[in-house]
């Protein structure tokens, strides 16, 4: 942060004679001269003598943060198209240690040998301004950076010798732009009676000939931080813009003192707000200050476009020491727990040592005035920086961000209140308004978008929420129409949706894409809305291509391409973007838990166990980690049942998890237990899931699997009634369907041989409304193949029979139904070694209970070999020893 950051140009013309009276510095804007000098005309050859000094050689005056970048930036500019292109021989830069007062008077007395008339001088001085207590007159002075702390006559620049340069080049009919930028806060020797206001003063007072523009008003000091061009004056920063040609308002090609003075006047103020900086201007307001050159002008309108930046934290080296000087010491120490409660991000928490117990409190010290802006302003920068910082990170396809949206969205819950807080502390009139009242809206809107993924909640609220969700998401899009994660959020309102409504989450995901193309994210939430409401993975596909072309490098792309490869069985090339995923960020959860899923997929499940272990490891959070549930799964597949349940239970028993997601632990648990026929605990679970009452398919999953117990169980009239009941109740279930039939065929194979034949081939021939989940995951054919394989056997149709199991191993070569099929066959045919070596493979691949094993009548002969008790010794070894 800087006090009158006096910038000003002076544009000299021939020399007049005419003196201009003093003007009011109460008048901000434009002050025209009394007898303002003509523009002049060409330019002949173009010096600079530019200096910039952050860092002072005497301790007892205070280091400055961006000056010397100020100055790099303007002596940057001047060489470039934009700046006339000065020839670099022709700019002399002295920053910081290079900037002594032997240096820049001896450039400048120099220059008095080489400039002939028509020659433009460049005089650019950025650093401290103050006057000399010694002397009665108290002259101003420009501090060099060997300047002693208190003799300013032995060792500073005099503005009356710059005065006086500037005057003879003027009689020589030398040009001069003078930039000095020459008044900060800090512990200066005239700090006491106001040094840097006086010399504020000096400077702004209108010598015959000159134009000069000003940062601020003297009692005003202004603003520098990292907001403005990564570290920079904010008025340097608007000046540089306003010359490259954003202030040529009448395009005509030129940038003049009038249109200089009015961008400054519209720009700075907005951008210091709630801090208060007015530049002034003085002089011709016709004069010339740059022509445009439109390729710059051109580069510097692409940087600024698509900008997201709110604000960022300014500071003042010496302001707060000036100030706190004259608190009582319980100010004083409010003001640091201040500071560090913002650099604690204990903002707005019910208590008295968050930021905003002690704002209050200082604010209504008058003894901290000149600070009140400045605290406003870093308190609202505080407010606003998370949440800036996760749009930035959403924007760029962060994945850990991305993270953060999807699997811990309660970090955004506090937003509105945040936006709304800082909204107060800027002020109604503060030009970012508009744009921290969409944010503040669109953030409602997210909270009610997220929400809409509870399965619990009936279908009128869920359509009550979405009309809520989107007239908030469509407030803040007319007040931020660029912004394109607002119809991404728009479009979020219709995923899960029931019914499907596809087309209204691409419309809204697509003018998302027309906003921001290089935007991967909303390409990403197509490609999975097809592939899951839609079961569409060549449209899934198509989007993920069409993505690919514009970042094939980008990780949240990379993890959905890995999903799409599951989902096509081609797991291979899933596993190989997931190792590629994991050695780019080994520290994300995401590719491991990815990498475990193929892995089931693929009846790996030792291996998935593994993947599942580290990216638990990596994030525990079971409310976005999918590994957590899919580890139930990978325990009750290898016969680890108590295991499984224990693991389970944890998560559903645990309050912070929300209820569609222990509905999914309560299946998966349902199911471990239909593996290893706990009958009673099937029912159990069943009996849970239906009271969490969750909509969906989850109700329909536990009745189905009631169904199965009653019919295995002996109660088959009843357990068919239910299925049927189930089948007529979702139609467009095909899973559903085929399990229905499947079980018929079962019941019916015990007494009608040729209606249960009928079925079986109902149920293995059904393709209607699989979806890529029935398949690849769940293969939902294995068990129906198989059964109806048994069934063939037991009718002598041997040939059939074995067709069947061979199908199978075909489409399920890991699954242990075709292999056990196999022995089956092998068993009937008298290879009583090839039905070892077949049930063997069905163990290895995991057939869950010893039961139908030692019970199968075509197994007789296998039970009294060594070989098939060390098998089953393996694998079931507390089981075959009882």
């Amino acid at each position: 942060m800087k006090y009158p950051n006096l910038l000003f140009i002076l544009l000299l013309a021939a020399a007049l004679p005419a003196q201009e009276p003093v003007p009011n510095p109460s008048e901000k804007g434009a002050a025209p001269l009394a007898s303002p000098p003509p523009s002049g005309g060409g330019r002949g050859e173009v010096r600079a003598v530019i200096v910039g000094i952050s860092d002072y050689q005497s301790p007892q005056i205070t280091d400055l943060h961006f000056a010397h970048r100020d100055a790099e930036v303007f002596a940057e500019w001047l060489q470039s198209p934009a700046g006339g292109n000065v020839p670099a021989d022709n700019v002399q830069l002295f920053t910081n240690e290079r900037a002594s007062r032997a240096a820049v008077i001896t450039a400048l007395y120099d220059l008095l040998d080489v400039c002939r008339p028509g020659d433009q001088l460049v005089f650019y001085f950025s650093g401290h301004g103050d006057v000399e207590t010694k002397t009665r007159n108290n002259p101003g002075f420009l501090l060099a950076h060997d300047t002693p702390p208190n003799v300013y006559m032995a060792g500073a620049i005099n503005l009356r010798d710059l005065q006086d340069i500037v005057g003879t080049l003027s009689e020589r009919q030398v040009k001069v732009l003078l930039i000095t930028d020459a008044c900060h806060a800090g512990k200066l020797a005239g700090s006491a009676i106001g040094g840097t206001q006086a010399t504020a003063y000096s400077l702004q007072q209108q010598f015959a000939n000159e134009v000069k523009i000003m940062s601020c008003q003297p009692n005003e000091f202004s603003l520098e931080g990292e907001e403005w061009g990564g570290g920079r004056g904010v008025f340097s920063y608007h000046l540089i813009d306003a010359l490259t040609g954003l202030a040529d308002k009448n395009g005509d090609g030129t940038v003049n003192l009038l249109e200089a003075g009015r961008y400054l006047e519209e720009t700075v103020p907005a951008a210091t707000a709630p801090h208060p900086q007015m530049p002034v201007t003085s002089g011709d307001r016709l004069a010339t200050l740059a022509r445009v050159d439109a390729a710059s002008l051109a580069a510097l309108k692409q940087s600024k476009s698509g900008s997201t930046t709110l604000l960022s934290s300014s500071g003042s080296k010496g302001l707060e020491d000036e100030v706190l000087a004259r608190a009582d010491s319980l100010t004083r120490a409010r003001y640091h727990a201040f500071k560090m409660a913002l650099k604690g991000n204990k903002l707005l928490e019910n208590n008295d040592s968050c930021a905003d117990a002690h704002f209050r409190y200082l604010i209504g010290q008058e003894v901290l005035a000149p600070l009140h802006g400045l605290m406003r302003r870093n308190f609202a920068v505080a407010l606003l920086d998370e949440v800036q910082q996760a749009l930035n990170a959403l924007l760029a396809d962060d994945p850990y961000e991305a993270n953060n949206w999807r699997y811990n969205p309660d970090k955004y819950d506090r937003y509105p209140e945040y936006l709304q807080r800082a909204m107060e502390l800027l002020g109604e009139r503060h030009h970012l308004q508009r744009a921290l009242s969409s944010k503040k809206r669109y953030f409602e809107g997210y909270r009610l978008a997220r929400s809409l993924t509870d399965e619990a909640m009936p279908a009128t609220i869920r359509d009550s929420i979405r009309t809520v969700g989107k007239a908030l998401l469509l407030e803040a899009a007319t007040l931020e129409p660029d912004a394109a994660y607002i119809p991404h959020t728009i479009g979020s309102l219709y995923r899960w949706a029931s019914p499907v409504q596809t087309d209204s989450l691409v419309k809204y995901m697509s003018q998302a894409i027309e906003l921001s193309p290089a935007w991967i994210l909303p390409y990403v939430d197509i490609a999975t809305e097809w592939s899951n409401s839609q079961n569409n993975l060549d449209e899934s596909a198509r989007w993920l291509m069409a993505a690919l072309k514009i970042n094939p490098n980008s990780y949240l792309l990379q993890e959905r391409l890995s999903w799409l490869r599951q989902w096509q069985n081609r797991t291979d090339e899933s596993l190989e973007i997931s190792q590629k995923m994991i050695a780019e960020k080994p520290d994300l959860f995401n590719a491991y838990a990815t990498a475990g899923v193929t892995c089931l997929m693929r009846k790996e499940f030792l291996k998935a166990e593994k993947f599942f272990t580290k990216a638990i490891e990596l994030d525990s959070n079971p409310n976005g980690n999918w590994a957590i549930e899919f580890t139930i799964v990978a325990l009750g597949k290898t016969r680890r049942l108590s295991q499984a349940l224990e693991w389970g239970e944890r998560f559903v028993n645990d309050s912070t998890v929300e209820t569609n997601l222990k509905s999914h632990f309560l299946l998966d648990l349902l199911v471990a237990c239909w593996d290893s026929r706990r009958n009673d605990l099937v029912e159990q679970y069943a009996g849970r899931v239906e009271k969490l009452n969750v909509i969906g398919p989850h109700s329909a999953v536990a009745k189905l699997y009631k169904a199965l117990v009653k019919i295995t169980g002996g109660a088959e009239d009843a357990g068919l009634a239910l299925l049927d009941a189930l089948s007529k109740e979702n139609p467009s279930d095909g899973a559903l369907q085929i399990k229905a039939l499947e079980m018929q065929a079962v019941v019916a194979s015990k007494q009608d041989a040729y209606r249960a034949d009928s079925l079986f081939r109902k149920a293995i021939e059904y393709t209607k409304d699989l979806s890529w989940l029935d398949i690849r995951i769940h293969n939902i054919l294995e068990s129906a193949r198989f059964h109806y394989g048994q069934f063939l056997l037991a009718q002598n149709r041997d040939a059939v029979a074995l067709n069947q199991f061979k199908t199978g191993l075909e489409e399920e070569p890991l699954g242990y139904y075709p292999a056990y099929g196999m022995a089956l066959f092998a068993a009937k045919q008298g290879k009583k070694n090839e039905a070892l070596d077949w049930l063997e493979k069905a163990l290895d691949n995991w057939y869950p209970i010893p039961g139908p094993i030692l019970e199968e009548p075509l197994f007789k002969k296998l039970r009294k070999s060594k070989r098939f008790k060390a098998m089953m010794e393996k694998h079931f070894p507390d089981d075959f020893k009882k």
